[in-house]
């Protein structure tokens, strides 16, 4: 049976398990740390704005090396495998960091955690989309990263309540108890790529294709580096924008209501991912991308003003642009390299364009210190932003690529 995208049921079930594959791999990575580590810390007597953020900072970057190991790990073994070492790696990772009884373990703990939470999503969820959606990947992104925005609410309030009610320990072992359980279902109901009977819906063949590009031809190719300048882009503006969005209020008359309006967002956030999905699916990856850009451009200009009218209006705006990164890569990738080649650039991209985001807290560091306020971070990620509307022209399609919307 067959809908009118000529998804099958199974492509139905393939792409619900992946947003719930996504929405986990951010609830045991930047949402399970926000809420858990701050009990932690108080429970063990640790100093959490000293010690235990330095920490998160320093397992944020080591992480990117374990990104490209669990990424060349994915060319061997596939995403149903990678998907499976991820998810009982984040589990143990994750019991490690909340039993751990010093820094050290800690750091270890967190490094495995990020490192194999992230790669849930950008190495395996992204490949199975590859495997599954080449020629409807805006579709099915465009649901599937409606899970992080969904994970945020999820865990600050169920998460959260557990904690209150139990222990920091208590909500630990629910995240580890959730990955274990996921993990088996992922063994028993995953396939790496569509049977006999749904191959003809995406295009591709039933067994795993050879790729033959090599290491020299991705990192020669000028469509791998402005896919990384572009998403760099994206990673720097999207974590600096979420990550310090109680910090960027702070001291000003949006002070009061900075959590609610970061609510709004992530419940908006849902929407924008499908939003945005869909207007990839209709337009092209590249256009879709330029007019999101531009959004996003507007939103940032708009809450720099620090006026109240504009700054609401930016809320929505942000609520509707802040999966940009998880959509984009992997359609880019996608367009540029076809399915034969995506887990190899794939494996480049992610770690590289995620440690190129890591660079924002610096950034923020720089504008806090000489400007006195965060938000002029904000016209940096915008001019940033608009660069990539020049840069995003270098991207060509694969000629197996059969997607001609993604083209020029």
């Amino acid at each position: 049976m067959k809908s009118k995208y000529n998804f099958t049921v199974r492509h139905y079930i393939t792409i619900v398990f992946c947003f719930l594959l996504a929405l986990l791999a951010n609830a045991s990575t930047s949402d399970s740390e926000n809420v858990l580590l701050p009990l932690l810390a108080e429970a063990n007597g640790w100093d959490y704005y000293g010690r235990v953020l330095s920490l998160v900072s320093i397992a944020g970057v080591v992480s990117v090396f374990g990104n490209l190991l669990l990424g060349k790990l994915c060319e061997h073994i596939g995403a149903k495998w990678l998907l499976i070492v991820c998810l009982v790696g984040t589990a143990g990772f994750a019991f490690l960091y909340g039993t751990a009884p010093n820094y050290i373990l800690l750091l270890i703990g967190l490094i495995g955690t990020i490192s194999c939470g992230q790669s849930i999503f950008y190495l395996g969820v992204n490949t199975l989309v590859a495997n599954w959606f080449a020629q409807e990947k805006g579709l099915a992104m465009g649901f599937i990263t409606m899970g992080p925005p969904v994970a945020t609410i999820v865990m600050v309030s169920v998460l959260g309540r557990i904690t209150r009610t139990y222990s920091a320990t208590a909500g630990v072992y629910t995240v580890v108890a959730v990955l274990l359980i996921v993990a088996v279902l992922c063994l028993l109901f995953v396939r790496e790529y569509p049977d006999k009977t749904t191959a003809h819906v995406t295009g591709h063949q039933t067994k795993q294709p050879q790729s033959e590009i090599t290491l020299r031809d991705l990192l020669k190719s000028r469509s791998l580096w402005a896919i990384i300048y572009c998403i760099g882009a994206c990673s720097i503006a999207q974590t600096g924008l979420m990550a310090q969005w109680l910090v960027r209020y702070k001291g000003t008359a949006f002070e009061s209501g900075a959590a609610w309006m970061l609510s709004a967002c992530a419940i908006l956030g849902i929407f924008g991912s499908m939003l945005a999905g869909t207007i990839a699916h209709r337009m092209g990856t590249r256009k879709a991308y330029c007019i999101l850009v531009v959004w996003f451009v507007v939103a940032l200009i708009l809450n720099f003003t620090n006026l109240a009218v504009p700054v609401y209006i930016s809320v929505v705006m942000f609520g509707l642009i802040i999966t940009l990164f998880q959509i984009f890569m992997p359609l880019f990738v996608l367009s540029a390299f076809a399915t034969d080649d995506f887990k190899k650039a794939n494996a480049i991209v992610f770690p590289i364009s995620g440690l190129i985001g890591q660079l924002t807290f610096a950034l923020i560091a720089a504008c806090k210190q000489l400007l006195g306020e965060v938000r002029y971070a904000y016209l940096i990620y915008a001019f940033l932003l608009l660069s990539t509307l020049l840069v995003v022209r270098l991207i060509r399609t694969d000629s197996r690529n059969t997607n001609q919307k993604d083209e020029n």
